[in-house]
């Protein structure tokens, strides 16, 4: 009898000492069944299995004690995401990152540490792609395998692609991550032009966003004309015709017609997305090639005339929307676009040439707007920002349209918008909220996630929220902490306000750039 006592004393004490390894109380019992570090949704993050025989809080915190993630969860089975950083695409900080579990007194019973190292990547293979123009040779594209030994997500940012000491930084597509000790095939557009015959040196480092080298490689290339399929445009223009031949760069559009929508009415960010730079000063050079002037307006006018020989078709006809803007790509692949279609590219195309434009918006309508100094705008269709600067009309849909004219139900519009075409960040957002009650406790929590989709770091961010009576006034009104946020960079912030008891109110969240709203949004429902 003694024996079987002392049997099952041992067998309890094991149990015990599996299931509440890391447990400070026994009276509710918390157990980390597993974990592991993987991207999710763009941001670096631990995935944690977690099983409680009572109702939790779970904290997260990062190396210097900041805190990422907060949130209850009832018993039972659970996972959840754990970010490692605020930020989307970044490893922040390195070192060990805290997991801390709470009871429903605010008694500790776990807590466990992760310790966080940023890795790298090594490039085992490469390949470029090159076209001939007369004796010498262009790279217009060069493809690296990025093999990672990271236990982290590692996201490739820019390049830096150097060919006998002339260097060029290039932003890669924001998409690019390698999970965890995995592999990335990298293809980089690039205009390297006037190349010679003969070997050369080539050097090529891989940057994180903070400028963190991930990889680097160097090696010799010899130039030579590549198989590459083109797309070929001719056009009219002053009873002349002209031709130019381009490379179909296939992984461009198939990396552009596959992102979303930005969900922003400043079509400007499709102008200044930096990914498509080095294309399109390629097809700059072409442009300017075959028609070289050093008069402005000449330039300006025959680079119109490429693009409004482009076919015109309608969003409803050709996309899922009947307001579907297309990257500047895009519309030159596909050989047609509606007028914020050829408008985005014709801006684009005037911005790499080094002028002053802007997207004229009309309510039915969209157009470009050239700023030139020293010309007479007299007799000149023209619209001005909101700072005064006049921006002379430029038509991109039809034939033969001048700088300057438009037609005749496009000029004087007092519902003309003009968006210059600015290096700037453009900030958007999205957010979910849980309205808790429990007792006297009624409270939302909002979970918000700021997107920079402008092409410049937004340096003070602040989000707030607050409940809007009837009357437009603020109620429970809660500041996030002021925070900086790169160029394609998303945040998380999260806040928690008090519901209003007595009046109908709706829920506003507003973004905040430099102390002025920039983006708000407002609840569908009304609380009471």
């Amino acid at each position: 009898m003694k024996n079987r006592i002392l049997i099952s004393i041992t067998i309890v004490s094991l149990i015990n000492l599996v299931f509440f390894t890391g447990c400070i109380s026994e009276k509710n019992v918390f157990h980390l069944t597993s974990w592991k570090i993987e991207d999710k949704d763009g941001f670096p993050s631990i995935e944690i299995m977690f099983n409680s025989s009572d109702r939790i809080n779970l904290r997260f915190y990062d190396s210097s004690n900041q805190l990422l993630y907060e949130n209850s969860f009832n018993e039972g089975i659970n996972s959840v995401y754990l970010p490692l950083s605020k930020l989307s695409r970044i490893l922040t900080t390195e070192g060990d990152y805290t997991l801390k579990v709470f009871d429903i007194s605010n008694n500790k019973i776990f807590y466990k540490n992760f310790n966080i190292k940023r890795g790298k990547a090594y490039i085992p293979w490469y390949n470029t792609n090159w076209i001939k123009t007369g004796d010498t040779f262009c790279l217009v594209e060069l493809d690296v395998k990025l093999v990672s030994n990271s236990l982290t997500p590692l996201y490739p940012d820019n390049a830096i692609v150097e060919i006998d000491e002339i260097t060029k930084n290039v932003k890669l597509f924001p998409s690019y991550l390698i999970p965890p000790n995995n592999v990335l095939d990298v293809k980089i557009p690039l205009y390297f032009d006037g190349i010679s015959p003969g070997k050369h040196s080539l050097k090529i480092i891989i940057n994180d966003i903070l400028d963190n080298e991930i990889a680097n490689y160097s090696t010799s290339i010899v130039p030579y004309a590549s198989d590459l399929y083109t797309i070929v445009y001719t056009w009219e223009y002053h009873n002349s015709y002209y031709t130019i031949e381009i490379p179909h760069l296939t992984f461009m559009y198939n990396y552009y017609h596959s992102r979303k929508r930005l969900k922003t009415n400043d079509y400007t960010a499709y102008v200044t997305d930096e990914t498509d730079d080095e294309f399109l000063k390629l097809l700059c050079a072409k442009l300017e090639e075959i028609y070289p002037t050093s008069d402005d307006t000449s330039k300006i006018n025959f680079i119109a005339s490429f693009v409004q020989s482009l076919p015109y078709a309608s969003d409803i006809v050709t996309t899922p929307s009947d307001e579907y803007p297309r990257y500047p790509i895009e519309t030159l692949f596909e050989k047609e676009g509606d007028c914020e279609d050829t408008s985005i590219l014709t801006a684009a195309l005037l911005n790499e040439s080094g002028y002053e434009v802007s997207l004229i918006k009309f309510s039915d309508h969209m157009g470009v707007g050239v700023h030139l100094r020293n010309i007479d705008y007299v007799n000149k269709e023209f619209y001005s920002d909101s700072s005064g600067k006049r921006y002379l009309y430029l038509e991109t849909t039809g034939e033969n349209w001048p700088l300057g004219r438009a037609p005749s139900n496009y000029t004087d519009r007092k519902d003309a918008i003009v968006y210059p075409i600015l290096h700037k960040p453009l900030l958007t957002h999205e957010w979910h909220a849980k309205r808790i009650i429990s007792g006297q406790t009624d409270v939302v929590k909002v979970n918000i996630t700021v997107e920079n989709i402008g092409c410049r770091k937004a340096d003070i961010v602040q989000v707030e929220g607050a409940f809007f009576t009837d009357e437009n006034i603020p109620l429970s009104l809660v500041k996030s902490e002021i925070f900086s946020l790169p160029s394609n960079v998303k945040a998380l912030t999260y806040l928690q306000l008090d519901v209003p008891h007595g009046i109908s109110t709706v829920l506003k969240i507003r973004i905040r750039l430099n102390g002025e709203i920039v983006d708000e949004s407002t609840s569908a429902e009304n609380f009471y």
